[in-house]
């Protein structure tokens, strides 16, 4: 590329030397300035090539850039390869077939054996008793144990009540028509079931929001 750019800057000197005119000295202009950048194209090309940059801009020298090209080349060319049973290999077809293999077993999944042994060396940390019981069905007595835990003093809850609130009268006195209403809703979430048509939206999940917030249903979430 470049050295049409140079041959066709020099026949553009060659004709306005042999006929002077205006329209030849900007065909001389045009193809000097082609000229121009394709060396500076050229010269970015080769310099980016090398991975070397000069200090000085403006100072080009082709030569030197292919040079350096060649020579990182020749650095991360290979030559040979060990493969998987010791044998170096040489020629190219084989350095290919053995990355080939190589690449190809490391991103292979190797074959799991199942060890049916491996459950009975895992701890029982649950007994059979605690398990039936987080599974067994929610009571009245453990929602309203639960109730009686709050922090009086605690932060209100999305709801707006605090701890003192269920426990104060007014709660008390309404556990004894609300209580079998949250029992029934709070056995429905835990099977998964939708809760009852006639609780949606009249405030009676308290009591089962906070029985969930217990720390040993939380163990058992997990």
């Amino acid at each position: 590329m470049a050295r049409d750019a140079e041959s066709a800057a020099a026949r553009a000197e060659k004709s306005l030397e042999s006929s002077p005119s205006f329209a030849n000295k900007q065909l001389l202009h045009a193809a000097q300035e082609h000229l121009h950048r394709t060396l500076h194209i050229e010269s970015e090309f080769w310099r980016q090539k090398a991975r070397f940059w000069w200090d000085v801009d403006g100072d080009r020298n082709t030569s030197f850039f292919h040079a350096c090209v060649q020579n990182t080349r020749a650095k991360l060319t290979t030559n040979q390869v060990m493969d998987h049973s010791g044998r170096i290999l040489t020629s190219s077809a084989e350095i290919g077939k053995a990355v080939g293999t190589y690449f190809e077993g490391l991103f292979t999944k190797a074959p799991v054996r199942a060890d049916p042994d491996l459950l009975a060396r895992v701890p029982r940390l649950v007994s059979e008793e605690d398990n039936e019981a987080m599974g067994s069905p929610i009571s009245e007595a453990e929602l309203w144990d639960a109730l009686n835990a709050l922090d009086p003093d605690s932060a209100a809850g999305p709801d707006g009540f605090n701890g003192r609130f269920f426990r104060g009268r007014f709660f008390r006195t309404a556990w004894r028509i609300i209580k079998d209403n949250v029992v029934e809703a709070g056995n429905a979430f835990i099977e998964g079931l939708h809760f009852p048509k006639s609780l949606l939206g009249n405030g009676v999940f308290t009591g089962f929001g906070v029985f969930l917030n217990q720390p040993f249903m939380k163990t058992s979430a997990c």
